[in-house]
Order: C-alpha cells, then structure tokens, then sequence
C-alpha cells in the first residue's frame, strides 16, 4: 500500500509540495511548473554559480552515447543486485522511496526500476541533478521515473523521506544526505577504486595520481555507519574515436589534461580501458532495515 509520507518540499521555503495538475506549489504560493518532457525545475537562482550549472549539452550528449552502449552496465548490474538484496523484497508493504543523487541522464536509476519491477518490489523514483540539459536528458530516456532539476546541496526532499539513495561518481554531502534518509533507509555511493580508467589516466597525465578510494570514508565519518564494500573490476574494449571521444568528456579528464594529449588520446581508434569501481553502503549508526 501506499504511504503518507511527504516527499517533496519547497526550495524556497521548505514547507510540502504538493502537486495540482502540472505543477507544484507549497501553501506559501511558490510554484514550480513541470516542463512538457514531464520534469521539474526546482533550482532556485542563488543556487547556482553559472547560469547553466552541471553538465553541459555537449557533455550530456557524449555521456548518453557511452551508457547507451552499456559500456557501464558491470557497474548497473553490479548496483541492481546489491540493492535488491539489502532492501528485502518481499519483507516492504509500502511503496519505498528511491532517489538518485547527481542522477545524470538517468542510466543507473532507470536500470535499477527495470531490475526491482522485475521483482515486484513497489517504489517510488526520484532523479535529481544540478545540469538541466541532463535532466531533460533523463526525462527522454525514461518517462516512468520523476526528474528533478535541483542543487545536491539542498535538496528538495522532506526530512526522513527516502528509503534508498544512490550517488554514483556525484558530489554528496554527508550532512544533507542524513536529514532526508529515511531511520531504516541505505545509501549507496559509488566512487573511483585505484586503478579505475588507468588506461586513460596514463595517455592524459605525465604523472598519474593513485585514487583516495578510501576518502568516501573520511567524508561519511560522524554521519554514517559502513555496512559493507562491494569491490567491481572489469574491463572495457572503445572500438572507435567517438567512443573513446565520448568516454573522456564524461570524466574530469577532459578539462584537467592539456590540449596536447588529449589529442594524441583522441588520435586512436581503439582502447581498452580497466573498470575499478567500490560500491560503499552506509546507514545512519545503529540502524537495521527490516
């Protein structure tokens, strides 16, 4: 059955969204109407430093191609299954809330619905990212999920309201993270192990730094209690220069690397590169999903 949990809060003020039609508005009168893609813009203008923050259409476009050859899907899968296993299917007699933390174009949260529908698991989907052209982006790639545009930051959930979040290769912040997270509730964050897009790294960088694949656990420190590490390792055969064109605009390669070698980079026709990537799962201290 459903719940009666509010989800959505006002940017602006805070107080429930509640939707009429096709728009949102608190009992304040601030109103957010959904775009015709069917998503909502809830980045307020003192939450931005550019006028167009995150990715941009270019980025976005690069981004899409890539997860649309499922170049990634090791990590999906990987994801999926972590995920079905820790919420318990069968044991949940209420919708649960999942949302997606610097969702991108969507790939991993509309993977993840298609995987828990598949097992009758009932939930509501949340994407949310900074970038609008990603969220537009999203709103095309799955219509069944909600997309919100909106700063990580300060997000436009109510307090204690989300069962599962996700952060894949995303900003998080620990403080914020905790106030929506449901008591039984999980986070799953993705980041970088060491030798994660190596191939890349090494073509782009005279020096290539080690990656802190341990800082996550700096960061969560005092908020967050780990419950277990999910270690994924694979590898990734780019068959053409627009792939490996494609793969390097979505990392922070493309603005850190000299023209130089990026260049002598985009000059091949094939790489094979190492997937190297720790799924972290934390909840808030003494806390067990039942």
């Amino acid at each position: 059955m459903l719940d009666n949990r509010v989800i959505l809060i006002c940017p602006v003020c805070a107080n429930p969204l509640n939707q009429y039609n096709k728009s949102y508005s608190c009992l304040n009168n601030h109103a957010f109407d959904k775009a015709k893609q069917g998503y909502v813009n809830l980045l307020l203008a003192n939450q931005k430093k550019t006028l167009q923050p995150g990715d941009n259409k270019e980025m976005v476009a690069s981004r899409l191609a890539f997860l649309k050859q499922d170049y990634y899907l090791s990590i999906s899968e990987a994801l999926n299954t972590v995920i079905s296993k820790i919420i318990s299917l069968k044991t949940h007699n209420h919708h649960l809330h999942i949302a997606d933390l610097g969702c991108g174009v969507g790939y991993y949260l509309s993977a993840l619905k298609k995987y828990l529908s598949l097992n009758e698991c009932l939930a509501e989907y949340w994407g949310i990212d900074i970038s609008k052209e990603a969220i537009h982006s999203a709103s095309q790639y799955d219509k069944t999920i909600s997309w919100l545009v909106g700063s990580t930051k300060t997000l436009p959930f109510a307090p204690q309201s989300v069962d599962i979040l996700l952060s894949v290769f995303a900003p998080i912040y620990p403080e914020e993270v905790k106030r929506i997270l449901a008591p039984n509730g999980r986070i799953f964050v993705i980041t970088p192990a060491s030798s994660h897009l190596l191939e890349l790294r090494k073509l782009l960088f005279e020096q290539v730094k080690e990656s802190d694949s341990e800082k996550i656990l700096q960061k969560m420190n005092g908020f967050f209690e780990l419950v277990d590490t999910v270690p994924v390792r694979s590898s990734i055969h780019l068959t053409s220069k627009n792939e490996i064109e494609n793969l390097l605009k979505m990392t922070p390669f493309y603005w850190k690397s000299n023209l130089t070698k990026k260049m002598e980079l985009l000059s091949l026709n094939e790489l094979t590169v190492t997937i190297d990537i720790n799924i972290w799962i934390f909840q808030h201290k003494q806390s067990k999903l039942s």
